[in-house]
C-alpha cells in the first residue's frame, strides 16, 4: 500500500491517479480512493465521467499516466504482462452492459467467473447463496 505499514484489509488503493486520452481528454484527475476488504463499491455518473477508465486501470487494461493504483497490495503498473491474469482474478467488475445469460439464475450468472477460475463447487456455493 502507499502507507508505511501495509494494511491487509485494503483491497484497492488509488492515490492521485490521472489519465489523459489523446489529444487532450482528461478522463481522471487526481482521483484517490480506498476500498477495504468486504466493501462493495458502485461507480455512478454521467457518460464520460471516468467510470470505465477507472475500471480499466484497476484491471490493468490500461495504465495511469500519474499516480498509484494498487490492488491487494500489488502496484498494477509494475506487474509483468505474464502476471496480469493473477490481478484480474482478484477484481470482480460488472459493467453497465453486463450481458446476463437469461437461461441462468442470478447466482448462476455470478458463478460463471468463479467456474472459469477453477473454483471448487463448495467455494462457489458459499459465495453465491
Amino acid at each position: 500500500m502507499s502507507q508505511e505499514t501495509p494494511s491487509p484489509d485494503v483491497m484497492i488503493d488509488l492515490i492521485k491517479v490521472s489519465k489523459v486520452y489523446p489529444p487532450d481528454v482528461q478522463a481522471l484527475t487526481d482521483v484517490s480512493l480506498t476500498v477495504r476488504r468486504g466493501e462493495i463499491v458502485f461507480l455512478t455518473g454521467m457518460s464520460g465521467a471516468g467510470k470505465s477508465t477507472l475500471l480499466r486501470l484497476l484491471s490493468r487494461i490500461e495504465k495511469a499516466d500519474k499516480g498509484l493504483v494498487e490492488v491487494a497490495g500489488i502496484d498494477v503498473a509494475k506487474l509483468p504482462q505474464r502476471q496480469i491474469h493473477v490481478l484480474r482474478r482478484k477484481v470482480g467488475m460488472a459493467y453497465q452492459d453486463f450481458k446476463l445469460l437469461p437461461e441462468r439464475t442470478v447466482a448462476d450468472n455470478i458463478a460463471i467467473s468463479m467456474e472459469v477460475a477453477y473454483r471448487t463447487p463448495a467455494f462457489i456455493e458459499k459465495r453465491t447463496r
